[in-house]
């Protein structure tokens, strides 16, 4: 067997229990490292394998690198991703470590790792609140939330104006100081004053008005209730001694005077309900002998012709030919009797 060369060989003296090494170099001996070849075996006559181009990984463009595998051939490993959109991401040289924001969210922040090939923006923590995300938004928490910076609002003093701020990532009212406009709402039944102050103010509600034929309302639009016109009382009203209201108007109407209704033989009372006098009928007679039309006269509350052969005598005693008889106008010389005249 052909005896090959020593390498470097370590050289130990052995005195008492202690070991000391040092270095025995030989000269004429090949000490170059051996380049191991893939697939091939190695000085020891083990097995192994590496990639001529150095450890796998990506480039910096971004794409697939060759790693081994552990039956020696190559493989692909994907870039390193964006966090959100799986894109990948090339900050350039320098970049690492430096704060970046998150594609498509815009309320977290993070900073460019580059570890493992191709920096990517790693997310990290929410942004700061208030910071703006898009149109009228604001961000609180690390999440997106409406708000319209600059809005009109309400503030704590609900007779100020307010105005709105985001900064807080939150709709917060900002109290302007300005007075809000009289008449303005305030809470509950409440409106604002032109001094700025909430006073208490019942819109609508029934109110009296200097005019007995005019009813009112109390009205709020100025911040001062006051007792304004509504509209004409209810006809029939009672706006004074003997009158009423009709239309608005005050006028006169003694309600239960006597008057004499459609049927002469009746008693009427006049009523003022309706704003404009009118005599009721109440259905009781008049006295009997009442004229009640041309040649009649009242009876039992029915009007009666009078004066001729066989009626009744008007006025009890008035016939326009012969005599009265039991009431009755009979021929001279002829009295009434058995509901005829006879001799």
């Amino acid at each position: 067997m052909k005896t090959r060369p020593f390498g470097p060989i370590l050289g130990v003296l052995l005195i008492g229990s202690c070991v000391q090494p040092r270095e025995l170099p030989l000269s004429g001996l090949d000490a170059s490292p051996k380049r191991v070849e893939e697939g091939g075996a190695g000085e020891s006559g083990q097995g192994g394998s590496a990639p001529t181009g150095g450890q796998g990984g990506s480039s910096q463009d971004g794409s697939s690198r060759d790693a081994p595998s552990q039956d020696g051939s190559s493989r692909d490993v994907p870039a390193p991703m964006g966090a959100e959109t799986g894109q990948p991401i090339d900050a350039g040289a320098g970049s690492c470590g430096l704060p970046c924001d998150p594609i498509g969210m815009p309320c977290r922040t993070g900073w460019w790792e580059c570890g493992a090939g191709a920096p990517y923006c790693l997310d990290r923590s929410s942004a700061p609140d208030g910071k703006a995300c898009g149109p009228n938004s604001a961000c609180k928490s690390g999440v997106c939330q409406a708000c319209t910076a600059g809005g009109a609002c309400v503030p704590l003093d609900s007779c100020h104006e307010g105005i709105l701020e985001c900064m807080a990532g939150v709709p917060t009212c900002k109290d302007t100081g300005k007075f809000r406009a009289p008449g303005s709402s305030c809470g509950p039944n409440d409106v604002c004053s032109a001094g700025g102050y909430c006073v208490f103010c019942l819109a609508g509600q029934t109110c009296s008005v200097n005019d007995p034929c005019k009813v009112g309302k109390l009205d709020c639009t100025t911040g001062n209730p006051r007792c304004v016109t509504a509209g004409n009382a209810r006809n029939g009203t009672d706006c004074g001694m003997a009158k009423v209201c009709n239309q608005g108007a005050c006028v006169a109407c003694e309600v239960g005077m006597s008057c004499p209704p459609a049927d002469k033989c009746h008693i009427g009372t006049l009523s003022c309900s309706s704003g404009v006098p009118q005599c009721t009928d109440t259905g009781g007679a008049v006295d009997d002998g009442t004229p009640c039309d041309q040649n009649g006269i009242c009876k039992s509350g029915s009007c009666t012709w009078c004066g001729s052969t066989g009626q009744v005598c008007c006025n009890g005693t008035g016939c326009t030919s012969g005599a009265c008889s039991n009431g009755r106008c009979c021929p001279n010389g002829q009295t009434w009797t058995g509901g005829t005249c006879a001799l």
